[in-house]
């Protein structure tokens, strides 16, 4: 039975114990022996009545000990007895060790110097030797050492001289040095005992758990769902099957016997069966895997994976062979397979399954000499979709674009979705391209009738992007890039309908690929700046802050308009990065205003909506108040209703906790976009702008003029700041003061600035006009 924690200490301790008995005769032999040397030495230096005393009393202590031994022997104790024999076992060795430090009370006073050094030298390899003996128990060894040398170390301590005092404080290190390794000897030796004995009791639990399986074995065996089957090498008839294969196969045991085994694997005849037997019998394999069908009795097969093991042991050679049915396991690879290849929504091939499928329809056009088309497609508007009817009838609308598009193309063409609304579809053996822009056509029909989701219509059209192979290139992914570029242009387009890549793409697209790989370094190398224009109070002239704008100056393109930069940034994922650094430095450039107005200066931001959606925005700009000391109500962030219309929640709550703050917002560019009086009336804003392209048409576009009109009653309804944008004629001006808007920007004050500009005008306080009073006043 194996030991339990208990019982495994309690064995350590009668090994202990015992150890130490029975190192007893030849210990204290040897202890006999040396001190009689010892005596036989000293005995010139000494009257032999005390020698002969001092001898007799170490003989009578260790034939006590002596007898305890034998005591201890014939008694075997049990482990209730083991305290009582350590206890004397003890008591013997500190009686030793006593006899034994007596010398240096008895005889130093009585011997020369060198003798005394003797005599510690003949006690220090005792306790050496005994350290050995009493590896097992440190208490033993503490009373022995400290008996037998402590006494010699303190008498040497006592004496004045330097030579006396270097001893005793030498056999002092020495004590300590030896009952410190006695301690860790102890520590390892019982450390080992307990190893050892939980070995034991592991190895005894092993025994029985492995008789208990092998007992077991034979009925799981019998009972497993896996056929097992013991065949006849030589004849390859069936010796013995378990229950499994008798369940899978529907025979009886009678009727298996002696049944060849091939018989149950019908795809395989004797031979081949032996040959996948050479591996085994070379020993070159334990083992021999292979993949097959199992014919049942009533003719029906199924697949099994079947593993195949040859004992030589036996007379005749078997073979044991395990087979499973992985039917089941079958059918959930192709499963996976299929989810891997395949759009869940709308089971259309998905990406992974077409970048292969078009390297080799392009390798097939190669040998034909025909062409394969890309077409790229998307759905307009689909997000609009998305965000008012709901996610699951955004679904919907894409598994019936799946069907339209399926209804349109040739069953030898291949129709995949991308992902999202986006769709590729690949036309194989076509001659020239007019056929791939008939089928685009086509698609572009499909797509202009409403979808019907359920109970309701939906309006989602196409439009589609198409490159040629070899005609446009050669390399896939090129060539989906190019189709790409020409969904975008039929995206410019109007949307609706279909582009096919061109030359004149072609050179947009590398212009655009090179634009891009210069952006990604614009920011490290300092390419980025930052111009400021005015805004200005219409009635004095006084500057009231700034509008800080984008630039980028690269030493390779140019001057690069932001209009073409900052799309490309915000695709590439750069944005974040840019406008970190574009509030950071605005904050920095306003704080130096301060030194050169007395005005308190507020400096205007353009957020893009990515920002919001990084939620990094808040972070950025508490990082740049911090950085630079701007008050935060000089902080205006100008956000786009293009935010507001694409997403709700999470930007709606950054507002609020960026106004929490003290940031002003201002809504940009308001009414070129799909305004809303409910989004105005829910947004934190203290400022609303009135776009440039209707101030362009002032005074000569009625419905611009009422557009505006309309803009300044609903924002002082609201009770919002005005700032009316790109003023850049006397007339404009005239028509906006008329009305009561006092915050102008545009180039009839000032265009955009450099930093140390703006400075300046900051210092002249006013970018008074002379014809500004009378066209106030007019």
């Amino acid at each position: 039975m194996p030991y339990p924690e208990s019982d495994i200490e309690q064995r350590v301790s009668l090994e202990r114990i015992g150890t130490l008995y029975s190192e007893t005769t030849s210990s204290l032999l040897a202890t006999l022996l040396v001190m009689a040397a010892f005596a036989f030495v000293i005995s010139t230096r000494l009257e032999p009545g005390l020698l002969l005393g001092w001898y007799g009393a170490l003989v009578i202590v260790l034939l006590g000990r002596v007898v305890n031994y034998w005591r201890y022997v014939r008694a075997k104790p049990s482990f209730e007895d083991i305290h009582l024999w350590h206890r004397r076992f003890r008591l013997g060795v500190l009686a030793t060790g006593l006899v034994l430090g007596s010398t240096a009370v008895l005889f130093f006073e009585q011997i020369p110097l060198a003798y005394e050094i003797f005599s510690i030298f003949v006690l220090a390899g005792i306790s050496a030797g005994a350290l050995t003996i009493l590896i097992s128990d440190y208490i033993a060894f503490f009373l022995y050492i400290n008996a037998a040398l402590l006494p010699a170390a303190l008498i040497s301590l006592s004496h004045n001289d330097s030579l006396h005092l270097a001893i005793g404080g030498m056999t002092l290190i020495y004590i300590a040095l030896l009952m410190r390794a006695s301690r860790n000897l102890y520590r390892k030796v019982i450390a080992s005992l307990l190893l050892g004995y939980e070995n034991q009791a592991l190895a005894e639990r092993l025994t029985q758990e492995k008789n208990r399986l092998d007992n077991r074995l034979g009925r799981i065996l019998n009972d497993s769902s896996s056929e097992l089957y013991v065949i006849n090498a030589e004849t390859l008839q069936c010796l013995q099957v378990n229950r499994g294969a008798l369940q899978h196969l529907g025979y009886s045991e009678q009727e298996i016997q002696g049944r060849d085994i091939t018989d149950i694997l019908p795809d395989l005849d004797r031979e081949a069966f032996n040959e996948l037997l050479e591996p085994l019998y070379g020993a070159m394999q334990e083992y021999v895997y292979f993949q097959g069908q199992h014919q049942r009795k009533d003719g029906s097969r199924y697949p099994v994976e079947v593993r195949l093991q040859l004992s030589l042991k036996e007379s005749p050679p078997v073979v044991v062979a395990t087979a499973l049915d992985i039917t089941e396991k079958n059918e959930v690879k192709r499963q996976l397979v299929h989810q891997a290849n395949f759009d869940q929504l709308t089971d259309l091939p998905n990406r992974y399954f077409m970048l292969p499928h078009i390297n080799h329809a392009f390798s097939r056009a190669r040998r034909t000499s025909t062409r394969v088309a890309l077409l790229f497609m998307d759905l307009d508007d689909f997000k609009k979709v998305n965000d008012t009817l709901g996610h699951h009838m955004g679904d919907a609308l894409l598994k019936e674009a799946a069907e339209r598009i399926r209804s349109v193309v040739r069953e030898s063409d291949i129709a995949a979705r991308l992902g999202g609304d986006e769709f590729l579809v690949l036309l194989e053996g076509i001659a020239e391209a007019e056929q791939a822009m008939r089928v685009a056509d086509k698609l572009v029909d499909a797509f202009k009738a409403p979808f019907t989701i359920g109970s309701g219509m939906a309006y989602a059209t196409a439009s589609i992007g198409i490159s040629i192979f070899p005609n446009d290139g050669d390399d896939v992914a090129q060539l989906m890039q190019y189709a790409d570029t020409a969904l975008y242009a039929a995206k410019q387009n109007g949307r609706c309908n279909y582009q096919c890549f061109s030359d004149k793409m072609r050179i947009a697209w590398q212009q655009r690929m090179e634009m891009e790989q210069h952006l990604r370094q614009a920011l490290d190398n300092g390419e980025l700046s930052l111009v400021f224009q005015p805004k200005v109070d219409a009635v004095t002239g006084r500057i009231l802050g700034a509008e800080a704008l984008l630039r980028w100056t690269s030493p390779v393109l140019g001057t690069v308009s932001p209009e073409t930069f900052i799309p490309v940034a915000e695709n590439l994922g750069l944005i974040d990065a840019i406008g970190s650094w574009v509030i950071i430095e605005a904050c920095h450039e306003a704080v130096q205003w301060s030194t050169l107005s007395d005005d308190e200066l507020r400096v205007a931001v353009n957020v893009s909506p990515n920002q919001f959606r990084s939620s990094r925005l808040l972070d950025d700009v508490d990082r740049a108040l911090d950085a630079t000391g701007l008050p935060v109500e000089r902080l205006e962030l100008e956000i786009t209703e293009s935010l507001l219309i694409e997403d709700t929640g999470e930007p709606l709550d950054i507002l609020n906790r960026l106004r929490e703050r003290g940031v002003s917002l201002s809504l940009d560019d308001f009414g070129t976009g799909y305004s809303s009086l409910s989004y105005l009336k829910s947004l934190p804003l203290q400022v609303l702008k009135i776009d440039r392209s209707f101030v362009k048409g002032l005074t000569v576009d009625h419905h611009s003029e009422a557009l505006v009109e309309a803009i300044i009653a609903m924002a002082g309804g609201l009770g919002l700041e005005i700032v009316a944008e790109g003023v850049e004629t006397r007339q404009q001006l005239g028509f906006l003061s008329k009305r009561g808007v006092r915050i102008i920007q545009g180039y009839y004050f000032s265009p955009p600035v450099g930093a140390s500009e703006f400075r300046a005008l900051v210092e002249k306080g006013t970018v008074y006009r002379e014809d500004m009073l009378s066209l106030i006043q007019g």
